[in-house]
């Protein structure tokens, strides 16, 4: 629990991740050991650099907490969204290099299949709630929430769009079975 995000009353927390190291020391003879006070400094380091990064930007609002846990980035991101019971994860695209767009996209991407709620990408310079959104649906369970997501995202007035596409593979194939009557999309 943190202080309101907005005048809307939302919660604000951060969870940073650090990702485990291969080996932080050695021992006589070759065998890798565990040194907790390198996971400790490594948590203090990051959690004081994400205060730091989140105060910038934050004005004079009350500092949020901050969390830093350790593991895999994605599987700790989606296992935080669980505990939270999250509607969406947001994650950060990376600056327009090359290699960084495409670690980013491949995390986001990770991330989404860890996750059991839709991922927002945002890119760098996003700073404004949308007033259009683009869902791509498959009018599968999943595909349904991230439009059902999607919804909250949006300002009284705001525009959501679902598009639908058919794989040239299945062009031919009915959307429904002969018989089965059609669903209303809320």
């Amino acid at each position: 629990a943190g202080p309101p995000d907005d005048a809307r009353g939302r919660l604000l927390e951060v969870v940073t991740v650090l990702e485990p190291q291969a080996i932080y020391a050695v021992a006589l003879g070759g065998t890798p050991i565990y040194v907790p006070e390198v996971d400790d400094a490594r948590r203090t380091a990051r959690t004081d650099a994400v205060n730091d990064y989140v105060a910038r930007f934050s004005g004079d609002a009350p500092p949020v907490p901050v969390h830093a846990r350790f593991g895999g980035i994605a599987l700790e991101i989606a296992e935080v969204a669980r505990e939270r019971n999250a509607t969406f994860v947001v994650a950060g695209a990376a600056p327009h290099q090359r290699l960084n767009r495409i670690i980013a996209g491949e995390r986001a991407v990770q991330i989404l299949r860890s996750s059991s709620c839709p991922v927002l990408s945002v890119p760098p310079g996003f700073s404004a709630v949308p007033q259009s959104v683009l869902v791509a649906v498959d009018f599968a369970p999943a595909s349904i929430r991230a439009a059902q997501a999607a919804l909250l995202l949006l300002p009284d007035g705001g525009t959501l769009t679902l598009l639908h596409l058919l794989s040239p593979l299945l062009a031919d194939a009915p959307l429904r079975l002969p018989g089965q009557s059609t669903g209303a999309l809320l």
